[in-house]
This record gives C-alpha cells, sequence and structure tokens, in this order.
C-alpha cells in the first residue's frame, strides 16, 4: 500500500509503466482527509480489539484452507459479468484496468477468507464488485481522457487549450518538428480512434485544408 498525489503520479507515471502491465496491478483507490487531527488521534481501543480477533480468527481459518471454490449462488453472477470485466476499456484507463477480472476474483477471495469461508459466496463477490467499482472509477477520475501515447496526449492537451482548430502544419510547429510525420499521424489515428477528436477538410483554393478539433 502507498499513497502519492494525483499530480506527482501523472507526472511519474510512464505511458511505458502504464501500458507494459505494471501499472494494472495495482487498485487506484482516491481518498480525501475527512478530518483534522492536529494532533493525532486517540484509537478506541474496545473498538479497536473485536476487529483485531476477527482478523486473528480468519488467519487461522485461511492457514487451514488448501483451496476455496465457487458457491453455487455467486457462479450465475460471475457468469454474467465475467465477460463485461474481461473486455476492457480504451485508451489508458483501459491499460490501467485492464486486470479487472482477475482484481475481482481476488478482492473476493479475501472476503470470503476474512468471512472464515473456503467457498466465494454471491454477499463477497457483490462486495469485490463494488471495491472495483470505485477503484475504477478512480482511475477514470485520475487519468481522465489520457491515451497513453505521449505523442497523442499532447496533441490532445494543445488542442483543448487552444479550443480551436489545429492543422498538421501548426501540430508539427507545436512539437518544433522534432517528432516525425509519421509518428504524428499514429498518434490522431490513435485520437480518432479513441474518439477524443474530429478531423474536418476545409475547402481552399488549392488542396483541402485538414483541420483537427478536441472533443
Amino acid at each position: 500500500m502507498g499513497h502519492i498525489t494525483r499530480s506527482e503520479l501523472l507526472s511519474l507515471l510512464s505511458s511505458t509503466e502504464a501500458g507494459n502491465g505494471f501499472g494494472n496491478r495495482f487498485l487506484w483507490v482516491c481518498v480525501k482527509r475527512s478530518k483534522v487531527l492536529p494532533y493525532g488521534g486517540t484509537p478506541d481501543g474496545e473498538k479497536i480489539t473485536p476487529i483485531i480477533e476477527e482478523l486473528g480468527f480468519a488467519r487461522r481459518f485461511a492457514l487451514g484452507v488448501e483451496e476455496v471454490h465457487w458457491g453455487e449462488d455467486a457462479r450465475p453472477l460471475w457468469e454474467s459479468i465475467y465477460g463485461e470485466l474481461s473486455e476492457g476499456r480504451p485508451g489508458l484507463v483501459g491499460a490501467l484496468t485492464a486486470r479487472a477480472e482477475a482484481q475481482v476474483l481476488r478482492i473476493a477471495l479475501i472476503y470470503a477468507i476474512a468471512d472464515c469461508s473456503s467457498e466465494i459466496k454471491r454477499v463477497h463477490l457483490e462486495a469485490a464488485l463494488e471495491v472495483w467499482r470505485y477503484c475504477a472509477e478512480s482511475a477514470i477520475y485520475i487519468f481522465g481522457q489520457r491515451s497513453g501515447d505521449s505523442v497523442a496526449d499532447e496533441i490532445l492537451g494543445e488542442l483543448c487549450k487552444r479550443r480551436e482548430a489545429m492543422d498538421r502544419t501548426e501540430i508539427r510547429d507545436h512539437f518544433q518538428r522534432h517528432v516525425s510525420a509519421a509518428r504524428i499521424d499514429a498518434a490522431l489515428e490513435l485520437l480518432l480512434s479513441l474518439k477524443r477528436v474530429r478531423r474536418e477538410n476545409q475547402p481552399t483554393a488549392g488542396r483541402p485544408r485538414e483541420v483537427w478539433y478536441a472533443l
């Protein structure tokens, strides 16, 4: 478990780490401080002790379990949502949530063991799905419309900042012509496929002028 601010994460997590299977090994959770405690808090021992005891029971139970099976009441729900979980999403959010079915299964397993059950029951799966829903929504909030391609994200950011169309010459000039035309073409095609931009051909006295708008 670790914590980081949104701005730090966006600046430090590279597109390679996001897309190569490293980033989707984490459960992304947005949290905020609920109260201000300048001198810290004083835990209530009477409330904490039962939790510690329950964790002890779960640990001892887990040490004696060789295999956990699906409960009959959980199978229909798992079968109905498995396709959606494994289908994935486009863009950077899709890359960072690509292990949805595996993550939900692991969370459900944790709930089952914590409940001292050798079966994953429907209630465990439902709880796991709610945890995953929050994690997926957190990823959307953190990473927003980013594609995971640095050139594509730079183009989209500039289009959004200008709030007006750019043609290919303006896009190349934005990169001070340090990015090849082929690389820019690939980035624009990616943005098109993700429906983040639209292309328009404007008539001129000669060849039509191809311009790009952010959506």
